[in-house]
């Protein structure tokens, strides 16, 4: 044997190689993007699935902005105006 399968071999021996999915730091990022994915996907039914109590139809907001400008209360006297 010469000196270069000898390193050869003894370096093969020491150091071995593992697989990807064995990395522990790979899979704690598989981890994390999959993770990632399933919450998106359940943020984004219940975001569709779900009523926004916030949005209101036309003549809703016309009647809230009437009351609220006073428009449908009475009108004051040429007296209480001065």
């Amino acid at each position: 044997m010469n000196t270069h399968s000898r390193l050869a071999a003894s370096s093969s021996s020491q150091t071995s190689i593992r697989p990807w999915y064995r990395e522990t730091a790979m899979m704690i990022v598989i981890g994390v993007l999959a993770s990632t994915l399933f919450v998106s996907a359940i943020i984004i039914s219940l975001a569709v699935s779900s009523d926004d109590p916030l949005v209101i139809s036309e003549q809703e907001y016309q009647t809230l902005k009437d009351e609220m400008r006073g428009t449908n209360a009475k009108e004051p006297d040429d007296d209480e105006k001065r």
